[in-house]
This record gives structure tokens, C-alpha cells and sequence, in this order.
């Protein structure tokens, strides 16, 4: 079954929905389920209908370091793993109750044969993860860290309530208690 946010936002034919919906499947996880484990091969894409998943990886002194944070509407995948098929660096974990749509790496090839409308919104949402990520290397590499701040609060502010500041501070490359001076100064 399609997600609803796709058909709409890709004006999706019922012609296609009928041929390419059976390839998604919906999965309602609670909070805490890991979608991708570090050390795995991921074969599957998912579509976050509802809920919020942390990406983060394990230093090799054991410290967690958040990568990014993925929310509604938004597809998600191990792209190291997902391409290459080799193990991921990466964990997946979801940050609040979840509606999550997975679509086999096997299935994408048919999705992308019988749906041009969702092939076009793929290659749009492709676009958007591009440009999310060259926004990510600026801010590391050209920010600092008070700019990433105001950045993340302008263009994400529910990440603010819906997170908590040890993930963000992480996030952001800054201590928690640097974070929390940030924030006072509001």
C-alpha cells in the first residue's frame, strides 16, 4: 500500500497505485525499534509516514555521534550499505512511536519501471537529501557551532521538543552543556 503523503504529493495515477502499492509495506514500531543495525546489509528503503528516526554512529571509543535526524515525510535508507551491498556503519533507531513504509532494494527497479510519477518524486526527494547533506558538510565545515545552532532552530524547530539535547548537542558537535548555554541566551 502506497502512502497517502506519496499519491498525493506525486499525483500518483490509481493505474500506477494499483500496480506499484503492494510492493510497500506498512509497519507501525514503537519507540526505540532499530530500523538498521550497524554491521548489517541493508536491502530496504523506507518512507517515514509518521514518526522520527536518529541516524547515528559509533565512535571506536563507544561514544554515539548523530548524523541526522529524519522526520515525516521523508524517505530513509543506509545508503553505504544500500548501493554498495556491504555492512553498514550506521544505526537506525526510531525516537517516538512510528508508521514506516519499506520498499525492497528488488522492488525499486519494478517501482521505477511502472510509475513514472514516482520515479519523478523519487528523483525530487534525491535532489532534497543532496542538498540537505551539502548543507550539513557547510555547517561543519564553515559554521560555528552557534550558527549550526540557529540554523537548526530556524529550519527544524520541533527537533527542539521532540528530541532530547544530548542527541542535539551530538548532532551539532557541542556538549550538551554548551548546548544549554545556547539555548539561555535566547
Amino acid at each position: 500500500m502506497l502512502p497517502p503523503y506519496i499519491i498525493e504529493t506525486a499525483k500518483v495515477p490509481s493505474s500506477d497505485e494499483e500496480k506499484i502499492g503492494p510492493l510497500f509495506k506498512k509497519h507501525v514500531f514503537s519507540k526505540g525499534h532499530f530500523l538498521i543495525r550497524e554491521g548489517t546489509i541493508c536491502k530496504t528503503l523506507f518512507f517515514i509516514d509518521t514518526g522520527l528516526v536518529r541516524i547515528y554512529r559509533t565512535t571506536d571509543d563507544g561514544n554515539e555521534v548523530t548524523a541526522f535526524f529524519m522526520v515525516e515525510h521523508s524517505f530513509v535508507t543506509a545508503f553505504d550499505s544500500f548501493y554498495k551491498s556491504t555492512p553498514t556503519k550506521y544505526n537506525f533507531v526510531l525516537l517516538e512511536d512510528s508508521v514506516i513504509y519499506s520498499l525492497q532494494q528488488s522492488d525499486l527497479e519494478t517501482m521505477i519501471d511502472k510509475s513514472h510519477a514516482l520515479t519523478k518524486f523519487i528523483f525530487h526527494t534525491t535532489y532534497e537529501l543532496a542538498a540537505r547533506l551539502t548543507e550539513l558538510l557547510a555547517n561543519v565545515k564553515f559554521r560555528t557551532a552557534e550558527e549550526r545552532y540557529r540554523n537548526l532552530l530556524r529550519d527544524s524547530p520541533s527537533i527542539f521538543q521532540r528530541v532530547q539535547l544530548s542527541y542535539i548537542a551530538s548532532y551539532l558537535g557541542i556538549t550538551p552543556e554548551t548546548l544549554s548555554r545556547m539555548r539561555a541566551k535566547k
